[in-house]
């Protein structure tokens, strides 16, 4: 096959046109997201969370993390205040194995 005969294949317009799309997206300003940390658990207990079996107890342990945390913005969390909050808790005598899971579900927000 010729090489025009290949950039007029239904193939090569459409990764012709996936590629534009991508480089005008990268183009674009970032949208900004000032979503308390707060609004976001609530939309994932909506979506997700509501489906687990401890659904309620995961909920709680959200949220007062994100109380500890004073309920930042949610792109500003960082891991240093994970760290932080976790030290607090296992000087509570929070176990690790708790701490860990709470974790894993601040990954899926």
């Amino acid at each position: 096959m010729l090489q025009n005969e290949r950039s007029r294949s239904p193939e090569c317009a459409c990764i012709q046109y996936r590629d534009k799309c991508i480089a005008d997206k990268d183009k674009e300003a970032p949208e900004r997201d000032d979503r308390t940390l707060k609004e976001l658990i609530d939309i994932w207990y909506e979506a997700r969370g509501i489906e687990l079996a401890d659904n309620e107890r995961t909920l709680k342990n959200l949220i007062r993390f994100c109380d500890a945390l004073g309920n930042p913005i949610a792109k500003e969390v960082t891991t240093r205040d994970w760290h932080r909050y976790k030290k607090q808790k296992r000087e509570e005598g929070i176990s690790d194995k708790t701490l860990n899971n709470i974790l894993g579900y601040q990954c899926r927000l």
